[in-house]
Order: structure tokens, then sequence, then C-alpha cells
């Protein structure tokens, strides 16, 4: 427990989130029991808990600079970058619509077999009729799928989009239970009438699965929605891991962060993220910098002829600008053409139909 539940630390803020929250609850309702009734099993749930709070503190000490984040809470320092970012991030995103989250990220069979599983086990629990060892189980199942479900549903948790896809791992548990009891009420029924009804549910029932499960794979073979790069992508992106001397590059602003991001992991670069100007006066995802360095970006980009714009290549030591001139999943602003045009002061170094990355001349 306690070395699976800190590699979650690892992995994800969002998922630690409410990892945390559930064994918060987990630990209320489930240790007090264990320690009046089982004091030996009581011990070892809550050595573990201790354990596996102890390596994510641990871990958590540098990473999110747990020390001034906490001393930034109380009010006694002034705020860390991660309780800057955690500002910046509650009540931003908006959560996804009822709707769209019931149908599209959620499938509908999943959503209702979920419902029906969750109903069947609080049934179960109501009714007393489940063991001692798997009474605990049950509840924890329910509280995860309440916790990510509530969590999708306002702003107040920073990323109700992303409690929202993460819903359907305890739905889908759900749905199998809800499933697997419906094909056995099939066999339970010696009436023919209840026979054929229940025939029918399933019949319905794997219909619905079916059908969900061709979409998705009609899905999965097309092109993606959200496919952000292209091979011509990936080209400029090992071009530029390639030519990597040190120094930074700037990468042109389109429509969030990823482009910028994506083509900086690529080269192997790690500062000077790009943002469009409602990202950086509404901010959600800005660097530990500030504001500063992504105003300083789109500078360059919208004046490619300036002395402004050469102080700020030489203050970021700034070796290539790396401008998109078409994307798969988004429409592209033309920075390109405003270098192109000064072949006086930039040199093209790559070239082809989805990026074009340039260098100053003197450089």
């Amino acid at each position: 427990l306690s070395l699976i539940g800190y590699s979650v630390v690892l992995y994800h803020p969002v998922a630690s989130l409410y990892e945390a929250a559930l064994l918060v609850l987990v630990t209320v309702y489930i240790v007090p029991y264990l320690l009046a009734h089982e004091r030996a099993k009581g011990l070892t749930v809550l050595s573990s808990l201790a354990l596996l709070g102890s390596l994510s503190v641990i871990y958590a000490w540098g990473t999110y600079d747990l020390p001034q984040t906490v001393v930034g809470l109380v009010g006694a320092s002034e705020a860390s970058t991660t309780d800057t970012a955690m500002g910046m991030a509650v009540g931003t995103q908006v959560p996804y619509p009822l709707g769209f989250l019931v149908g599209t990220i959620v499938t509908q069979p999943v959503a209702w077999l979920g419902l029906l599983g969750a109903v069947l086990v609080l049934t179960e629990l109501l009714g007393r009729r489940v063991s001692e060892p798997l009474a605990p189980a049950h509840v924890t199942l329910l509280l995860w799928m309440l916790l990510l479900f509530f969590g999708s549903r306002t702003p107040l948790t920073g990323f109700p989009q992303r409690f929202g896809r993460d819903v359907g791992i305890p739905l889908a548990i759900l749905a199998a239970l809800g499933f697997v009891t419906i094909l056995r009420s099939l066999e339970a029924r010696r009436k023919p009438q209840a026979v054929f009804m229940v025939s029918l549910v399933v019949l319905l029932t794997g219909s619905l699965v079916g059908l969900a499960a061709v979409e998705s794979l009609r899905n999965s073979s097309a092109a993606s929605l959200q496919l952000t790069t292209t091979p011509q992508i990936a080209a400029a992106g090992k071009w530029l891991k390639d030519h990597n001397t040190g120094g930074n590059i700037i990468v042109s602003p389109h429509a969030n962060q990823v482009p910028s991001r994506m083509m900086l992991a690529m080269g192997h670069y790690s500062a000077l993220q790009s943002f469009e100007p409602g990202q950086i006066m509404n901010p959600r995802d800005l660097p530990p910098t500030g504001p500063g360095p992504p105003w300083d970006v789109l500078w360059v980009v919208r004046h490619p002829d300036n002395q402004r714009t050469d102080r700020i290549l030489s203050k970021y030591d700034v070796r290539y600008v790396v401008l998109y001139k078409s994307m798969p999943d988004r429409p592209t602003q033309d920075y390109w053409k405003l270098f192109e045009a000064r072949s006086d002061l930039y040199r093209i170094t790559f070239e082809n139909d989805a990026v074009l990355i340039v260098a100053r001349r003197e450089t």
C-alpha cells in the first residue's frame, strides 16, 4: 500500500490531490473501526498509511518546495511557486457540461451500468449483506466515485476536467458489477416472463456495450481530433535536439501552452515557454518565472526587427526562433511570415511545411 500509494505522487499532482482526499476519508472510517475490533490489522493499516505519508512528504519536500508552501499558507512568508500555481489553478477551469461528461468523456453504457452497480453496492451495504472484509472495500469504491464526480462539477478543485476524465475508472469497476449482476439474474429466473424480461435487458445492455466498443475502435483507428504533432513537427524537434549547443529557443505561441512545451521538450530545452495574451493576463498555468518572460517571447514573435527584440534575444541567449506554419488541431498565427520577410536579419536554419526555424544572422 505504501509503495503503490507513494508512486502516485511521482505521477501527477492532481492524482495526488484526490488520492490524499480519498485516503483521509478511508482513514476516518476504517482505521478507528479496525483499531477497536481487530487491533493487529488496524495497526498494520495505520502503519502503512503513515509510511505512505512519510514517503510522499519526502518526495514533495523539494519538488513542491513544501516548507515554503506551508509557511506561505499560514501567512508567515511570501507565497512559494507552488502556492502561486495553486492560486492560478483554483477556480479558473470550467467543468465539462454534464451532457458532455456523460456520453463523450465517459460513455453512456459505463455511466448507466456504473450507476446501477453503485445502487447495488449501496443496497448490499445498507442491507448488511456484505461480509466485514468486503464492506470497507465497497465503501471506498463508492467514496472514490463520489469524490471524483463532485470534484468534476466545481472549478474550486482547480482541475474539474481531469476529475471528470478520471471518474470513468471507478464507474467502469461498478459497471462491471452491474453487468455481471444482470447476467447472473438470467440464470436465476425460471418463469418464462421473467426470463424474457431479463433477456431483453441483457440484449439491450449488450447492444449498448457493443456499439460503444465499435465506436471506440472506429475513433481509435481514425486520426485523433487532439493530435498535436505531425512528422513535420517531429522533424523540427529532432533538428533542434541535434543542434542544441546551449542557450534557449523561442517558440511562437498558439492556443494554449502545448505547442510551445512540446517543441521545448523535443529539442531538450527547458525555458521560455510561450503563451497568448489572454493566457498571460488571465493566468492558469504560467511557469514559476511569472509573466515577464512570456511577454518578452510574445514581443519577439510580433516584432522581429526591433531594438527591444535585440535586447531580449541577448538577455535570454536565444539561439533559434521556432515558428509554426501549420498545426493539425488548431489554427496558427502567421508569425513566421514576419521573420521570412526579414532575410537581412534572420537566416533560415530549418524549414518544412509545418515549421520554420530561424537564427539571428550575427549568431
